[in-house]
């Protein structure tokens, strides 16, 4: 006799076939992609998934966005990039009310230039591995490199050092603002008078070994 619908016959017995489960690859899932439609207005010192939407957008045009930084912070980095995208669209310039504020007229252009943004993936700006907390040189104001990523990584873990949290692998003014709250919350200088205040030496080096190990 047959088996019925969803059954199928083995050893003269009917067995229920087994489905396959419905899996989402973890490239589907991060390659979804930021609408450009904001629902409100954005500006400086906010934090929040627009923002983060937003810095992806502007990142696809180096010309308006060329640091491409997708933090979710909005920073002077960030304000720029805005500034930039208003004149190149003659939404506004210097002097001139909303510039640099991502409000209504700068929201419809935003939507208006990406509205096909569906192809744009988002840059992750913190990775869930922060990474080891040793260090074999020094790093300082200027610098770009690997280990001034893993740097902003791991000084990122701690909101009260460096709230801005921004992991780009430049070391600027936010970054040595980040060391120097480091360091005096955790001792390795006294004052902003000390020597090596915001340098990563080797006592700060040695801070960081023993904070993040």
């Amino acid at each position: 006799m047959p088996c019925g619908a969803g059954f199928t016959l083995s050893g003269g017995l009917c067995h229920p076939i087994a489905s396959t489960p419905n899996v989402t690859t973890p490239s589907a899932a991060t390659a979804s992609v930021s609408s450009a439609v904001f629902l409100k207005n954005l500006s400086f010192g906010m934090s929040s998934e627009d923002v983060r939407r937003l810095q992806t957008l502007l990142a696809s045009d180096k010309n308006v966005y060329p640091e491409g930084i997708v933090s979710g912070y909005f920073g002077s980095l960030t304000l720029q990039a805005v500034e930039r995208f208003q004149v190149k669209h003659g939404i506004a310039g210097p002097g001139i009310a909303g510039y640099g504020n991502v409000g209504p007229k700068t929201r419809a252009k935003l939507q208006e230039v990406f509205g096909g943004a569906s192809s744009i993936t988002a840059a992750p700006s913190t990775p869930t591995s922060s990474g080891s907390g040793s260090f074999s040189m020094n790093l300082g104001f200027g610098m770009r490199s690997s280990d001034v990523y893993r740097l902003q990584q791991l000084l990122a873990t701690d909101s009260e050092v460096y709230p801005d949290g921004t992991v780009s692998g430049y070391f600027g003014p936010m970054t040595k603002e980040a060391v120097q709250r480091f360091q005096i919350k955790y001792g390795v200088v006294s004052s902003d008078k000390d020597t090596g205040y915001g340098l990563v030496g080797p006592k700060t080096r040695a801070k960081l070994q023993e904070v993040f190990k």
